[in-house]
């Protein structure tokens, strides 16, 4: 929900206001509340009415977007979920540092170069190089599993028996939790040469011995046969017989004991009794009366079976055991509770909800009519596979590098509407449709639970959400970035092969300089770099404070808004570190700080500012800047502060202090840089 302080400002925003028309038809929302055009911006009234309308901070200032995020306390743990538009390996290396040992569990739904969805190779190796993508992958996302973690992963037959064997590889023979079959096309995908494919597969892979396959609800079916209560609750009737595999007497030599049954009452106990372990008999203490019937396991055709549990545990409850009189005699049955936490799931799911065609294909495209995925998974597959990982109870958060068109995302956000949880999510995928499908997919379902042609069908079934997305630059961007310095011997090299075979060849400590340009960390929030987008060469601006936390790790408390420092007169007329600044010349000074903590669970504060040739005029206006905002000792302590550029800090800290600084450039460059 937004502080009611912004709605001006989001009222008045067009491109906002267009995005909610594209996505949402807010033109339609309401019969006496409608947006004809951009002349007309929505009132704070149709604001407040809409609470689940998202605010896209893209269509926005910096400054408002600081501003609203500032707003937020403990920021990183209220996020829902996390978006990221990258190549996924390049992803989860970024994000190693953030979220290393703290993913509950991880679903991906890689592509399975099968007929129906090939991938393109530069060579005929086609099943080692989808393995190799594969096993990358599948080594770096582990990383992101705690230790009670669990990862599934979605697949068909044709690299079924590859991806089984690299995953027991990775994660080991023993943590194998299972191979599920879901039937996904009841009807068949048709083969020319072979059988019509019903179903698919999802590998189960534990990552340690504590991680946990949990239960799930039982069926309407199942539950029904439970049909009998008493004081402790619902219960089924069961022989107290063992029948089936290891029911015989010889199977089972302890649980042939008497039990003895009053023929009136038909209360029933269990006699005194001592092991012979020579006779392997147990030898009775005491007989029974004449009014009682001597019961022992033994059908009605005479085959000695054994009970089913000890005779002491009979003995510590009666009131779980009853004698019923039939035809052919006494029969002994106990009450068979159901367990509160669900059943142990199958390794076949048939259900309906779970075709693909119903509840993925068809179900995305009444999101979105026009996008271009053709075999998208069942929202309620995913749902359930969720739920028996780890995430049934509410919280948690899953990681899906291979996010397509935004199942998962999708699944976590109805499971938290039905229930009130509060999971949460981190999708990466590196696809075109990123914005159009995967993105616009996520808004929607935030928005309203039911779709048709593109519209929603509830506009009060929104949930609140914070939702934080990204674009990493590609790989290729990062070598248009480079520019080797000039010497002899590289301009020689250049004259015989060429700049390319330079950067993609030699690439050395004097090449990772410029691609990480240290000195623009004078001005940090106008970092810019080369960008290609559709054959064209961009100049973009990128955030280099939001990639600092990540390569440090910092989970991320709150972030100021960006703040221009202008020095004022004490009374005696002089100014705060003998510095006076003008908002209107250059030497203005502007200051952002983060506050977080580390992997390691130190208390950090981050403090980006520019800095100007004048390095003495600079850090003064740090010092007053650090002294003006300075937390108090008793209420915050950092361990540990980052600052960009040559400072003097440490001389400003009290002896109530311990804290360290540290200089972003070099910690920048040493993330950037750091041997994997």
């Amino acid at each position: 929900r937004i502080d009611e302080k912004f709605y001006p400002e989001i009222a008045a925003n067009r491109a906002q206001v267009q995005e909610w028309i594209d996505l949402y038809a807010v033109n339609e929302i309401t019969d006496n509340l409608t947006i004809i055009g951009f002349d007309v911006p929505p009132s704070i009234d149709f604001l407040k009415q809409n609470l689940y309308l998202l605010i896209d901070t893209k269509y926005f200032s910096n400054d408002f977007k600081e501003r609203l995020i500032a707003d937020i306390e403990n920021l990183d743990t209220t996020t829902n979920g996390v978006m990221v538009k990258s190549d996924n390996y390049q992803a989860l290396s970024l994000l190693s540092n953030r979220y290393c040992r703290s993913i509950d569990c991880v679903y991906i739904d890689p592509p399975y170069n099968t007929d129906a969805s090939k991938i393109a190779y530069k060579n005929n190796y086609e099943h080692s190089s989808w393995l190799s993508l594969m096993c990358d992958r599948i080594i770096a996302g582990k990383y992101f599993l705690k230790n009670a973690g669990i990862q599934a992963t979605a697949i068909d037959e044709y690299e079924l028996k590859e991806l089984y064997a690299l995953l027991q590889d990775i994660f080991g023979r023993d943590n194998n939790a299972g191979l599920v079959a879901i039937r996904s096309n009841p009807s068949g995908r048709p083969r020319e040469d072979g059988l019509a494919l019903a179903h698919e597969y999802t590998i189960v892979s534990k990552n340690s011995s504590e991680s946990k396959i949990a239960k799930i609800g039982r069926s309407d079916e199942q539950t029904l046969r439970y049909d009998k209560w008493d004081e402790q609750g619902r219960y089924e009737q069961r022989n107290f017989r063992r029948e089936g595999s290891n029911s015989d007497r010889t199977d089972g030599l302890r649980q042939w004991y008497p039990i003895y049954v009053n023929k009136a009452s038909l209360k029933l106990r269990v006699p005194e009794m001592t092991w012979n372990n020579l006779t392997e008999l147990w030898e009775l203490h005491e007989q029974p009366s004449i009014d009682e019937e001597v019961i022992y396991p033994i059908t009605d055709e005479g085959i000695e079976k054994n009970w089913r549990w000890s005779w002491e545990n009979v003995k510590k409850d009666y009131s779980q055991f009853y004698a019923i009189r039939q035809k052919s005699g006494l029969q002994i049955y106990y009450k068979f509770r159901p367990n509160e936490d669900g059943i142990t799931p199958l390794t076949f799911w048939e259900d309906k909800k779970y075709s693909a065609v119903e509840y993925g294909t068809k179900l995305l495209k009444d999101i979105l009519p026009n996008n271009p995925f053709k075999y998208p998974k069942s929202l309620y597959a995913v749902e359930d596979m969720l739920a028996i990982l780890g995430l049934k109870n509410g919280v948690g958060c899953v990681l899906d590098y291979f996010a397509g068109s935004g199942t998962t995302g999708h699944a976590v956000i109805e499971l938290n509407r039905n229930d009130g949880g509060s999971r949460r999510y981190l999708l990466i995928d590196m696809g075109e449709y990123f914005d159009s499908v995967t993105l616009a997919r996520m808004k929607k379902v935030i928005y309203s639970n039911s779709w048709r042609a593109g519209k929603p069908q509830k506009r009060d079934s929104g949930v609140s959400q914070i939702m934080k997305y990204f674009e990493m630059e590609s790989y290729e961007d990062a070598l248009s970035n480079i520019s080797l310095l000039p010497d002899e011997e590289s301009n020689q090299m250049t004259m015989k092969f060429g700049d390319e075979y330079l950067i993609k060849y030699m690439l050395d400590l004097e090449a990772k300089g410029s691609i990480l340009n240290l000195e623009a960390f004078r001005d940090p929030f106008d970092y810019q770099l080369n960008v290609t987008e559709k054959n064209e060469t961009k100049r973009v601006t990128v955030d280099v404070v939001e990639t600092f936390n990540y390569l440090i790790g910092l989970t991320v408390t709150h972030m100021s808004a960006r703040k221009i420092f202008r020095a004022t007169p004490d009374q005696e007329g002089e100014y705060e570190g003998a510095v006076k600044l003008a908002l209107d010349d250059n030497g203005t000074y502007c200051f952002r700080q983060i506050e977080g903590k580390l992997p390691d669970g130190r208390r950090t504060l981050v403090i980006w500012r520019n800095v100007t040739d004048n390095l003495a005029e600079s850090n003064a206006a740090l010092d007053a800047y650090f002294t003006r905002n300075r937390i108090n000792p008793a209420d915050r302590e950092y361990d540990v502060i980052y600052v960009n550029g040559d400072n003097n800090l440490e001389n400003l800290r009290t002896d109530h202090e311990s804290w360290k600084v540290r200089l972003i450039e070099i910690e920048f460059k040493q993330k950037m840089f750091e041997e994997a």
